[in-house]
């Protein structure tokens, strides 16, 4: 029996004015078949009322307590990225942004959404000099990650994303007196106003102020960590799993807890992702692996962007998509749908409401759910548990839990 964890990005939610979330309004026959024939509930991804980043809440459902393990987000993108880290390694998410050339304050924190071949930028960053070793790689349109080596780095260290315009990049700040904080806050300036310089240089800043677009003569860096080795989760669970994903976030959380990265065609983590494409690749992983983490990040997107009905479609687009593994869970496959953290549309952010939790399997209890909404889950079988206890569960179902006492 193998299992599969289906995590819609964001997919809680609070009811509108006319008192309906997004999964409430969504016509979900997949969804509700799954919770007529098995067992709803509701999750708190790390503990009743905590607000939970991806980061944490992914971790958290894969059986870990992010309190314990949690490195900060610049190492999972990192690694997301695909870069290899080493122990010590002092990684950061960034941005490209706009300067206002004659007050050095920010215009625009993502350059105008900069895409294309951004690899002249890259180079010009990656061409500074340091006292340090460093790699900088740029992901996806404006956002890249920075990794600073061989030296003794702490993350007790402040941000130089400001998180607003019309304000010039925040300095650096050691949280602490250590000799590493302050050291490595030091670093992080001289990073910041070699990389202005290098990038105000670059033939392709001139053509986009030339063409009034805004130039990409910055880069911001927050989510300051520093990277060290976990446990894995074949070394804790004794099982071995996949992940299938397309931010780099997700990515680099399954990669540290030792999970196989599947790279998927059409994977973007917006709402033009293949989901069948992704569905198919994770059965496929199966063949070899006891289970597989998928994430669809669009559903938490339309949050963040307060879009209701976008948000409501794009449930039932991942339904629609959704029959092959209805039919799966008849024969040897158990499968979970909830989401990583609740993001209502009205807050436009996330928030510490629990996530609504379907479960269903050839051998699963049959609770009296009739739907899978927030409502129907809070009158579940599973009940009000916490982000943890779901691998548990989950491998119980699968038969893959071993006998605890004699």
């Amino acid at each position: 029996m193998k299992f599969l964890m289906l995590v819609l990005d964001g997919l809680g939610d609070r009811p509108d004015k006319r008192g309906r979330t997004p999964l409430e309004a969504a016509k979900t026959p997949n969804m509700d078949s799954l919770a007529r024939e098995g067992m709803t509930g509701l999750v708190d991804p790390i503990r009743p009322g905590i607000v939970p980043g991806s980061d944490t809440a992914h971790i958290s459902l894969l059986g870990f307590n992010p309190y314990e393990v949690y490195m900060g987000r610049g190492p999972y993108e990192a690694l997301g990225a695909g870069l290899t880290l080493k122990e010590g390694d002092l990684c950061f998410r960034t941005n490209f942004a706009t300067l206002e050339s004659r007050t050095n304050k920010i215009e625009d924190r993502r350059a105008g959404r900069i895409s294309g071949n951004l690899s002249e930028l890259e180079k010009a960053i990656n061409d500074i000099k340091l006292p340090c070793n460093f790699e900088f790689k740029q992901t996806v349109d404006h956002r890249g990650v920075l990794v600073l080596r061989g030296k003794k780095f702490s993350d007790q260290i402040t941000s130089t994303d400001p998180h607003k315009t019309e304000v010039p990049i925040r300095k650096c700040n050691s949280l602490d007196k250590s000799k590493e904080s302050v050291s490595s806050a030091s670093i992080v300036n001289k990073f910041s106003d070699l990389a202005q310089k290098a990038l105000e240089e670059c033939k392709l800043n001139a053509e986009r102020k030339r063409d009034k677009l805004p130039p990409a003569n910055a880069l911001l860096l927050r989510g300051a960590g520093v990277y060290h080795e976990n446990s894995t989760v074949e070394d804790a669970y004794g099982i071995r799993g996949s992940c299938v994903a397309g931010t780099a976030i997700v990515k680099g959380v399954a990669k540290s807890m030792g999970l196989e990265i599947i790279n998927v065609p059409g994977a973007t983590g917006g709402a033009d992702t293949d989901i069948k494409c992704k569905l198919d690749f994770a059965l496929k992983t199966l063949e070899t692996r006891d289970f597989c983490l998928i994430n669809i990040k669009a559903t938490d997107n339309f949050s963040h962007d307060g879009n209701f009905k976008g948000k409501t479609e794009m449930i039932e687009k991942i339904d629609a998509k959704l029959g092959g593994i209805v039919r799966e869970t008849n024969k040897n496959l158990v499968v979970a749908i909830l989401g990583d953290h609740t993001t209502p549309c009205s807050l436009k952010a996330h928030s510490g409401d629990p996530v609504p939790l379907v479960i269903k399997g050839p051998t699963t209890r049959v609770d009296l759910s009739r739907g899978f909404d927030e409502k129907n889950c809070m009158q579940g079988g599973v009940g009000r548990i916490r982000g943890t206890d779901l691998l548990l569960i989950l491998m119980n179902l699968a038969g893959k839990e071993k006998l605890y006492g004699a």
